[in-house]
Protein backbone atom coordinates (compact mmCIF):
# COMPACT_ATOMS: atom_id res chain seq x y z
CA UNK A 1 0.00 0.00 0.00
CA UNK A 2 1.04 3.56 -0.85
CA UNK A 3 0.01 6.48 1.27
CA UNK A 4 0.33 10.14 1.14
CA UNK A 5 -1.60 13.49 1.41
CA UNK A 6 -1.88 15.93 -1.44
CA UNK A 7 -3.74 19.07 -2.21
CA UNK A 8 -6.37 18.92 -4.64
CA UNK A 9 -8.15 22.17 -5.04
CA UNK A 10 -8.55 23.68 -1.96
CA UNK A 11 -8.91 20.90 -0.06
CA UNK A 12 -5.93 17.96 1.85
CA UNK A 13 -6.52 14.77 0.47
CA UNK A 14 -5.21 11.44 1.61
CA UNK A 15 -4.16 9.01 -1.68
CA UNK A 16 -4.25 5.73 -0.72
CA UNK A 17 -3.35 2.68 -3.38
CA UNK A 18 -3.15 -0.69 -2.32
CA UNK A 19 -1.63 -3.46 -4.98
CA UNK A 20 -4.51 -5.48 -4.93
CA UNK A 21 -7.37 -6.49 -2.74
CA UNK A 22 -5.66 -9.01 -0.45
CA UNK A 23 -3.49 -5.28 0.16
CA UNK A 24 -6.85 -4.02 1.54
CA UNK A 25 -7.91 -6.76 3.71
CA UNK A 26 -4.51 -6.81 5.23
CA UNK A 27 -4.81 -3.17 5.92
CA UNK A 28 -8.38 -3.06 7.16
CA UNK A 29 -7.56 -6.06 9.63
CA UNK A 30 -4.62 -3.83 10.92
CA UNK A 31 -6.56 -1.36 11.19
CA UNK A 32 -9.26 -3.44 13.20
CA UNK A 33 -6.47 -4.46 15.39
CA UNK A 34 -4.82 -1.30 16.01
CA UNK A 35 -7.44 1.40 15.88
CA UNK A 36 -10.63 -0.20 15.86
CA UNK A 37 -11.97 3.25 16.79
CA UNK A 38 -11.58 4.49 13.56
CA UNK A 39 -14.26 1.51 12.42
CA UNK A 40 -17.09 2.66 15.30
CA UNK A 41 -20.66 2.55 13.68
CA UNK A 42 -19.09 1.42 10.12
CA UNK A 43 -19.26 -2.42 10.88
CA UNK A 44 -23.51 -2.93 10.18
CA UNK A 45 -24.10 -4.95 7.42
CA UNK A 46 -27.26 -6.62 7.90
CA UNK A 47 -29.36 -4.08 5.50
CA UNK A 48 -28.79 -6.46 2.61
CA UNK A 49 -31.49 -4.52 0.60
CA UNK A 50 -29.40 -1.03 0.61
CA UNK A 51 -25.99 -2.78 0.46
CA UNK A 52 -27.01 -5.36 -1.91
CA UNK A 53 -26.17 -8.26 0.16
CA UNK A 54 -26.26 -9.04 4.04
CA UNK A 55 -23.17 -9.85 6.08
CA UNK A 56 -22.19 -10.39 9.78
CA UNK A 57 -19.17 -8.51 10.09
CA UNK A 58 -15.98 -7.44 7.57
CA UNK A 59 -14.44 -11.20 7.52
CA UNK A 60 -18.10 -12.76 5.92
CA UNK A 61 -17.43 -9.26 3.33
CA UNK A 62 -13.90 -11.01 3.03
CA UNK A 63 -14.83 -14.17 2.71
CA UNK A 64 -17.95 -13.42 -0.27
CA UNK A 65 -15.09 -11.09 -2.00
CA UNK A 66 -13.38 -14.47 -2.78
CA UNK A 67 -15.90 -16.52 -3.93
CA UNK A 68 -17.97 -16.31 -7.66
CA UNK A 69 -21.19 -14.70 -6.98
CA UNK A 70 -23.51 -15.96 -9.06
CA UNK A 71 -25.98 -13.38 -9.30
CA UNK A 72 -22.73 -11.02 -10.61
CA UNK A 73 -21.72 -13.51 -13.03
CA UNK A 74 -24.72 -13.33 -15.21
CA UNK A 75 -24.80 -9.83 -14.99
CA UNK A 76 -21.24 -10.18 -16.63
CA UNK A 77 -22.59 -12.41 -19.51
CA UNK A 78 -25.15 -10.01 -20.48
CA UNK A 79 -22.92 -7.62 -20.94
CA UNK A 80 -20.51 -10.13 -23.06
CA UNK A 81 -23.19 -10.89 -25.18
CA UNK A 82 -24.16 -7.33 -25.63
CA UNK A 83 -20.64 -6.48 -27.23
CA UNK A 84 -20.04 -9.40 -28.76
CA UNK A 85 -20.77 -8.11 -32.07
CA UNK A 86 -18.21 -4.96 -31.03
CA UNK A 87 -14.90 -5.60 -33.75
CA UNK A 88 -11.82 -4.43 -32.64
CA UNK A 89 -8.26 -4.25 -34.45
CA UNK A 90 -5.13 -5.95 -33.93
CA UNK A 91 -3.52 -3.62 -31.76
CA UNK A 92 -0.14 -1.65 -32.72
CA UNK A 93 2.63 -0.57 -32.09
CA UNK A 94 5.68 1.08 -32.74
CA UNK A 95 8.37 -0.99 -33.26
CA UNK A 96 12.07 -0.12 -34.63
CA UNK A 97 12.96 -1.78 -37.94
CA UNK A 98 15.59 -2.35 -39.81
CA UNK A 99 16.92 -1.03 -43.25
CA UNK A 100 20.41 -1.29 -45.50
CA UNK A 101 21.48 1.59 -47.23
CA UNK A 102 24.99 1.72 -49.19
CA UNK A 103 25.00 5.77 -48.42
CA UNK A 104 24.07 5.81 -44.37
CA UNK A 105 23.36 4.07 -41.17
CA UNK A 106 23.99 3.67 -37.57
CA UNK A 107 25.85 0.61 -37.72
CA UNK A 108 28.16 -1.10 -40.51
CA UNK A 109 28.70 -4.47 -41.24
CA UNK A 110 31.35 -5.92 -43.04
CA UNK A 111 30.20 -9.19 -43.89
CA UNK A 112 27.68 -7.52 -46.51
CA UNK A 113 30.17 -5.06 -47.32
CA UNK A 114 32.81 -8.13 -48.45
CA UNK A 115 29.93 -9.59 -50.60
CA UNK A 116 28.81 -6.32 -52.24
CA UNK A 117 25.50 -6.08 -50.20
CA UNK A 118 23.86 -2.54 -48.93
CA UNK A 119 26.43 -2.39 -46.00
CA UNK A 120 25.04 0.86 -43.24
CA UNK A 121 22.23 -0.76 -41.13
CA UNK A 122 19.89 2.07 -39.59
CA UNK A 123 16.65 1.92 -38.11
CA UNK A 124 13.23 3.47 -38.56
CA UNK A 125 9.74 3.31 -36.30
CA UNK A 126 7.19 1.79 -37.90
CA UNK A 127 3.43 0.59 -37.30
CA UNK A 128 3.30 -3.02 -36.99
CA UNK A 129 1.10 -5.43 -35.39
CA UNK A 130 2.23 -6.67 -31.61
CA UNK A 131 0.78 -5.85 -28.05
CA UNK A 132 -1.00 -2.55 -26.38
CA UNK A 133 -1.76 -1.91 -23.09
CA UNK A 134 -4.92 -0.48 -22.43
CA UNK A 135 -5.73 0.48 -18.40
CA UNK A 136 -9.39 0.99 -17.36
CA UNK A 137 -10.24 2.41 -14.04
CA UNK A 138 -14.19 1.56 -13.10
CA UNK A 139 -15.28 4.68 -10.18
CA UNK A 140 -17.26 2.67 -7.58
CA UNK A 141 -18.98 4.99 -5.77
CA UNK A 142 -22.78 6.03 -5.97
CA UNK A 143 -24.67 8.26 -3.71
CA UNK A 144 -26.53 6.44 -0.80
CA UNK A 145 -29.77 7.11 -2.90
CA UNK A 146 -28.69 4.78 -5.42
CA UNK A 147 -29.52 1.27 -5.79
CA UNK A 148 -26.19 -1.03 -5.23
CA UNK A 149 -26.80 -2.24 -8.84
CA UNK A 150 -25.88 1.33 -10.06
CA UNK A 151 -22.29 0.00 -9.24
CA UNK A 152 -22.43 -3.77 -10.62
CA UNK A 153 -23.17 -2.19 -14.52
CA UNK A 154 -19.91 -0.43 -14.30
CA UNK A 155 -17.66 -3.56 -13.03
CA UNK A 156 -19.22 -5.57 -15.43
CA UNK A 157 -19.28 -3.65 -18.21
CA UNK A 158 -15.44 -2.52 -17.11
CA UNK A 159 -14.64 -6.44 -17.27
CA UNK A 160 -16.39 -7.00 -20.47
CA UNK A 161 -13.96 -4.31 -21.78
CA UNK A 162 -11.43 -5.64 -20.77
CA UNK A 163 -12.02 -9.29 -21.93
CA UNK A 164 -12.27 -7.76 -25.15
CA UNK A 165 -9.61 -6.40 -25.49
CA UNK A 166 -7.59 -8.92 -24.39
CA UNK A 167 -8.93 -11.41 -27.23
CA UNK A 168 -7.73 -9.35 -29.34
CA UNK A 169 -4.52 -9.05 -28.11
CA UNK A 170 -4.37 -6.07 -26.03
CA UNK A 171 -2.51 -5.96 -22.44
CA UNK A 172 -5.15 -4.64 -19.79
CA UNK A 173 -4.69 -3.16 -16.02
CA UNK A 174 -7.81 -2.74 -14.17
CA UNK A 175 -8.35 -0.55 -11.17
CA UNK A 176 -11.14 0.22 -8.97
CA UNK A 177 -11.06 3.79 -7.67
CA UNK A 178 -13.23 6.44 -5.57
CA UNK A 179 -12.89 9.93 -4.42
CA UNK A 180 -14.84 11.18 -1.35
CA UNK A 181 -14.72 14.71 -0.30
CA UNK A 182 -14.50 15.95 3.53
CA UNK A 183 -14.68 12.49 4.34
CA UNK A 184 -12.96 13.21 8.14
CA UNK A 185 -13.93 15.45 11.04
CA UNK A 186 -11.09 16.95 9.98
CA UNK A 187 -12.38 18.15 6.53
CA UNK A 188 -9.85 16.43 4.44
CA UNK A 189 -10.77 13.94 1.54
CA UNK A 190 -9.77 10.81 0.40
CA UNK A 191 -8.96 9.07 -3.00
CA UNK A 192 -8.68 5.68 -2.72
CA UNK A 193 -7.51 2.83 -5.46
CA UNK A 194 -7.02 -0.63 -5.72
CA UNK A 195 -5.05 -2.65 -8.57
CA UNK A 196 -7.44 -5.22 -9.62
CA UNK A 197 -5.25 -6.62 -12.66
CA UNK A 198 -1.81 -5.94 -13.98
CA UNK A 199 -0.98 -6.29 -17.70
CA UNK A 200 -0.17 -9.33 -18.55
CA UNK A 201 -2.37 -11.11 -15.88
CA UNK A 202 -5.14 -13.35 -16.39
CA UNK A 203 -8.62 -12.07 -15.96
CA UNK A 204 -9.94 -13.64 -12.91
CA UNK A 205 -13.82 -12.65 -13.69
CA UNK A 206 -15.38 -13.97 -10.28
CA UNK A 207 -12.70 -11.60 -8.12
CA UNK A 208 -12.56 -8.54 -11.03
CA UNK A 209 -17.07 -9.15 -10.35
CA UNK A 210 -17.11 -8.43 -6.66
CA UNK A 211 -14.32 -6.05 -6.32
CA UNK A 212 -16.53 -3.70 -8.38
CA UNK A 213 -19.29 -4.45 -6.57
CA UNK A 214 -22.28 -2.29 -4.52
CA UNK A 215 -21.93 -4.36 -1.93
CA UNK A 216 -18.36 -4.44 -1.37
CA UNK A 217 -18.30 -0.65 -2.24
CA UNK A 218 -21.25 -0.41 1.25
CA UNK A 219 -18.77 -3.19 3.16
CA UNK A 220 -15.00 -2.85 2.52
CA UNK A 221 -15.31 0.05 0.44
CA UNK A 222 -16.74 2.18 3.16
CA UNK A 223 -14.28 0.35 5.82
CA UNK A 224 -11.80 1.78 3.50
CA UNK A 225 -12.14 5.33 3.74
CA UNK A 226 -12.32 4.70 7.69
CA UNK A 227 -9.00 3.30 8.04
CA UNK A 228 -6.83 7.05 7.38
CA UNK A 229 -3.48 6.33 8.05
CA UNK A 230 -2.98 10.22 9.49
CA UNK A 231 -5.55 8.95 12.66
CA UNK A 232 -8.66 10.90 11.43
CA UNK A 233 -11.83 9.81 12.30
CA UNK A 234 -14.52 9.21 9.56
CA UNK A 235 -17.93 11.41 9.22
CA UNK A 236 -21.03 9.34 9.88
CA UNK A 237 -21.91 9.95 6.02
CA UNK A 238 -18.35 9.47 4.66
CA UNK A 239 -18.15 12.18 2.72
CA UNK A 240 -19.26 13.54 -0.74
CA UNK A 241 -18.72 11.36 -3.75
CA UNK A 242 -16.41 13.42 -6.70
CA UNK A 243 -15.47 12.35 -9.97
CA UNK A 244 -12.06 11.88 -10.57
CA UNK A 245 -9.82 15.20 -11.72
CA UNK A 246 -7.37 14.32 -14.74
CA UNK A 247 -4.28 14.46 -11.78
CA UNK A 248 -5.99 11.75 -9.62
CA UNK A 249 -6.22 9.51 -12.10
CA UNK A 250 -2.25 10.26 -13.01
CA UNK A 251 -2.02 9.41 -8.91
CA UNK A 252 -3.66 6.07 -9.81
CA UNK A 253 -2.14 5.09 -12.59
CA UNK A 254 1.77 6.66 -12.00
CA UNK A 255 2.02 8.11 -15.65
CA UNK A 256 0.90 11.35 -16.88
CA UNK A 257 -0.19 10.19 -20.29
CA UNK A 258 -3.55 9.65 -20.37
CA UNK A 259 -4.18 8.53 -23.41
CA UNK A 260 -4.71 4.77 -23.21
CA UNK A 261 -6.68 5.01 -19.57
CA UNK A 262 -10.48 5.31 -19.85
CA UNK A 263 -12.85 5.79 -16.99
CA UNK A 264 -16.24 4.14 -16.61
CA UNK A 265 -17.78 6.10 -14.35
CA UNK A 266 -21.44 8.00 -13.53
CA UNK A 267 -23.48 5.80 -15.26
CA UNK A 268 -26.30 4.35 -13.03
CA UNK A 269 -27.90 1.65 -15.44
CA UNK A 270 -27.16 -1.28 -17.73
CA UNK A 271 -27.29 0.98 -21.06
CA UNK A 272 -25.63 3.82 -19.68
CA UNK A 273 -22.59 1.86 -18.93
CA UNK A 274 -23.25 0.00 -22.25
CA UNK A 275 -22.86 2.76 -23.96
CA UNK A 276 -19.59 3.83 -22.05
CA UNK A 277 -18.06 0.66 -22.57
CA UNK A 278 -18.89 0.79 -26.77
CA UNK A 279 -17.52 4.21 -26.92
CA UNK A 280 -14.07 3.59 -25.28
CA UNK A 281 -14.34 0.27 -27.29
CA UNK A 282 -14.78 3.01 -30.42
CA UNK A 283 -12.05 5.26 -29.33
CA UNK A 284 -9.27 2.48 -29.49
CA UNK A 285 -10.47 1.16 -32.45
CA UNK A 286 -10.06 4.47 -34.10
CA UNK A 287 -6.94 5.02 -32.43
CA UNK A 288 -5.77 1.74 -33.90
CA UNK A 289 -6.72 2.44 -37.24
CA UNK A 290 -5.04 5.95 -37.40
CA UNK A 291 -2.31 5.97 -40.65
CA UNK A 292 0.87 5.67 -39.71
CA UNK A 293 2.74 9.12 -39.86
CA UNK A 294 6.11 7.18 -40.07
CA UNK A 295 7.22 6.03 -43.40
CA UNK A 296 7.48 2.28 -43.59
CA UNK A 297 11.05 0.40 -44.45
CA UNK A 298 11.83 -2.89 -45.15
CA UNK A 299 14.55 -4.79 -45.56
CA UNK A 300 16.57 -4.51 -48.89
Amino acid sequence: MINYNKMVGENHCEVRLYDSVADVVDHLRKVKAERSWQFEDQEDFSDGEWIGRAFNGMEECVTAANSEWTAGMKVLEKYLDSLSGEELPTPASRRRRPRWSEDTGDDLCNDRLRSGQNFWRESRRQQVAGPSSVTLICETAVGCGRDSQAVLWRGAATVAVAKKLEEAGFNVEIYSSLHSQKCYTTDESVLLATCLKRAGEPINESALINATSGWYYRTLGFLQICASEYDRKAVSWLGAIRGLRPELVADITGTADTENTHVIDRCFTYDEALQQARGILQKICNAQNQPSTQREYQDA
